[in-house]
């Protein structure tokens, strides 16, 4: 049971979001005027989120009575506050995000960074080209996080790089007075080959290359090379193999193109040795004449950093510039990975079936659940309806109404109508598959509750009945698929972030993955299995270690139908 604390939490936290999206208008539209408005409307945002915040830790409070134990009588309370703190946590992430983009230096001013005001700031750059995303871990350094808060770098939390352009990932880290600190990158769970990078406040940065394996040699010269119809090669002798699969024999005469990222500037290529290799960096004339990096050969190994600054003697009219990492950030680079990033998530929201319900800037809470390498297929709708199944015209869907989608092979699927209304969601889902339309009443006011005490009331009043299956004695990917197999589509419980839940609906397990239909974002896609279980064990992990407390998968009884 919820209470009017819950109701009026989440109406301030929606007020809130309300505030952050006239916020984002403005700052879009350029209204503001000067940095100086910008930077005072977003100090009563950032006063605000505080007030809020410490309103919902004040009564995330009053659910411990010391036990260590939530009375599963106010658990769906609980939820619904975890919830909303989430929300609002979002909200103002994404807000602290616009004004980084905006302005930098009005995000470090707005917040309260005083444990950093003696600290050195250091921008760190990382070229990599291989796939997942890259994690930063280290001592002795500080960093702002999501919240624009100040907080120390460490070995065991992994805190995400950002992504500013095709292979480049970048963050800021602070290094305190008079101590070097030291940091390390991880992909995929996996450290990067080679020591601790030290960093102290006079440390020269310069564009890294970390490498997870010891066969790979990412290699990335930071140099812009004009005119921009000159070329840079590598030559040398030996044999090496290109990421697309293709072995080259080099020579002093014929090499490795290597590929511009900017305007004929960052040079870039990644390849493995194929036994012992020598080599030079050159400087190529669009009629062929060839002039070499000065020095002595270098020689290739598995594993070797070959990131580093060559120099040449070059004639009259050729130049060749060292590219700080400040320099490298304000080229002009491909975003291909960034845009293929954002096509995913507009074909996310174009496979959405679309719904009556307004989509703030808080639908980034789960945006992020799944990442774009664990998404396998997004199930596009090839049937679009009104919730009473009346064809829609054309473009003229009626004002209020809620529409329905079907993919090939699928269920049916809607937009849940309220932000703590995935329940609703899920039995609407439940009960399309039989045919059944659901109440738009419990569509558009249910707020977050356990699925016991809400998926099978739904059931049960639309004269289905329900199965109530414990995860203490199913809890495994064939045992889910087994009911599945029985009694189709099972409503499960999946952890979303700390102290987080979220309902959803699970259709097939496969060699393919898992296939469910997610009320919150109104979609029908197959994911991995890898990637349901890391939201659903934590689930299961608290059932089984709290003795007092269970949870149910929900199907609908086929045998009754």
């Amino acid at each position: 049971m919820c209470t009017n604390t819950e109701y009026d939490l989440n109406v301030n936290v929606t007020a809130f979001g309300q505030e952050v999206g006239g916020f984002y208008e403005a700052l879009s539209r350029g209204r503001f005027g000067s940095d100086a408005r910008v930077s005072e409307v977003f100090q009563t945002i950032q006063t605000n989120f505080y007030r809020l915040r410490s309103e919902i830790s004040d009564h995330l409070a009053t659910f411990n009575d010391g036990s260590g134990v939530i009375p599963e009588d106010r658990f769906p309370a609980y939820l619904q506050t975890t919830e909303i703190s989430s929300r609002l946590s979002t909200l103002f992430s994404s807000t602290l995000e616009q004004i980084r983009v905006h302005n930098p230096g009005i995000a470090l001013a707005t917040v309260d960074i005083e444990p950093l005001r003696d600290h050195t700031p250091k921008t760190v750059l990382f070229y990599y080209s291989g796939k997942g995303d890259l994690y930063i871990h280290g001592t002795d350094l500080m960093l702002l996080n999501n919240l624009g808060r100040p907080e120390a770098l460490s070995w065991e939390r992994q805190v995400p790089l950002r992504l500013i352009a095709d292979n480049l990932w970048s963050t800021t880290l602070y290094v305190p007075p008079e101590k070097k600190g030291e940091y390390k990158v991880s992909c995929n769970s996996c450290w990067s080959v080679g020591p601790n990078i030290q960093l102290a406040a006079d440390t020269i940065q310069k564009l890294e290359t970390p490498i997870f394996k010891t066969t790979d040699l990412p290699l990335c010269i930071p140099i812009r090379v004009t005119p921009d119809n000159y070329r840079v090669c590598l030559l040398g002798q030996g044999n090496v193999r290109l990421a697309s699969g293709e072995l080259v024999s080099l020579s002093w005469e014929r090499g490795i193109e290597m590929t511009p990222m900017g305007r004929s500037s960052l040079w870039r290529a990644d390849l493995v040795p194929e036994g012992p290799v020598q080599y030079k960096i050159c400087i190529v004339r669009p009629d062929g004449q060839i002039t070499f990096e000065i020095g002595e050969n270098r020689t290739m190994s598995p594993g070797d950093d070959l990131s580093y600054l060559p120099t040449f003697s070059l004639p009259e009219g050729v130049r060749v510039e060292e590219l700080s990492l400040s320099a490298i950030q304000r080229e002009d680079l491909p975003h291909t990975e960034l845009d293929r990033r954002a096509a995913l998530n507009l074909a996310c929201r174009d496979a959405s079936v679309g719904s009556s319900r307004a989509v703030t800037s808080a639908a980034t809470t789960r945006s992020s659940l799944f990442t774009e390498e664990e998404i396998v297929k997004v199930h596009e709708p090839v049937i679009l309806t009104l919730l009473d199944g009346t064809p829609i015209d054309g473009e003229a869907i009626p004002t209020d109404s809620i529409v329905k989608g079907k993919a090939k092979d699928g269920g049916w699927v809607i937009f849940q109508q309220g932000e703590t209304g995935c329940t609703a969601g899920a039995s609407a889902f439940l009960m399309m598959d039989r045919g059944i339309t659901p109440d738009v009443t419990t569509l558009k006011t249910r707020t977050a509750t356990h699925l016991e005490h809400s998926i099978v009331p739904d059931l049960q009043a639309k004269s289905l009945t329900p199965i109530k299956t414990s995860l203490r004695t199913h809890n495994t990917l064939v045992q889910l698929q087994g009911l599945i197999d029985a009694n189709g589509p099972a409503a499960v419980r999946i952890r979303t972030g700390p102290g987080t839940a979220h309902a959803i609906v699970v259709d097939e397990i496969s060699s393919a993955g898992v296939r469910l239909r997610d009320p919150w974002h109104g979609w029908d896609i197959t994911i991995t299995k890898a990637a349901f279980l890391k939201v659903w064990t934590p689930i299961i992990t608290y059932i089984i270690e709290t003795p007092t407390f269970n949870d149910f998968i929900i199907q609908v009884d086929r045998s009754k139908l």
